[in-house]
């Protein structure tokens, strides 16, 4: 759940034609080192997930409504707005972390489901679950953005079901954190 969680959490369809560089190199390099970026930060949150609920006087399950409440949010967004527009990109290797890490890949969504998932799984497992997601984000941001007008309708379609299906999960989640505690 937390792997198929977090790859509609990121919609790799969504960020894809915002996705920085030009040529298949530099998007390859900005996704790879967003990618890496964004795994140590999801890593590191959550590592220190038990102690940041301890102090918020959060349990568990608690977390996992607020993370399903997030992915609604991120899923309606997802089937509503239209796909990520190029933004403007620090210079050369410095792509990969504004905008490819943030504000592409790493957002509120994925916050709140590392700490959520840093709880129930552990930060390794946590890790390698959303090294998942984002090694099949990378490799999709790597790819040109589709050109002709069929292809950006069959890229827009396919983020507004992942979205839908961020919503599913979200739900899902949500209700197992109500049905734990």
């Amino acid at each position: 759940m937390a792997a198929v969680a977090a790859v509609v959490t990121v919609n790799p369809l969504r960020i894809w034609p915002g996705a920085p560089g030009r040529s298949r190199p530099q998007r390859f390099g900005c996704a790879a080192g967003g990618a890496l970026t964004v795994l140590i930060a999801v890593v590191a949150i959550s590592g220190l997930s038990g102690p940041l609920l301890d102090v918020l006087g959060i349990n568990a399950p608690t977390a996992r409504i607020a993370a399903g409440a997030a992915l609604i949010t991120v899923g309606a967004r997802d089937m509503v707005a239209g796909p990520a527009r190029v933004e403007p990109a620090l210079p050369g290797w410095k792509a990969a972390i504004v905008p490819g890490a943030v504000p592409h890949l790493f957002g509120p969504g994925l916050g709140v489901l590392a700490v959520s998932a840093g709880a129930d799984l552990g930060a390794e497992r946590t890790g390698a679950v959303v090294g998942v997601a984002l090694a099949v984000t990378a490799a999709v941001m790597a790819q040109p953005s589709p050109q002709s007008r069929t292809g950006a309708r069959v890229v827009r379609a396919g983020q507004a079901l992942t979205g839908a299906a961020a919503v599913l999960v979200g739900a899902a989640l949500a209700a197992d954190g109500v049905f734990d505690i």
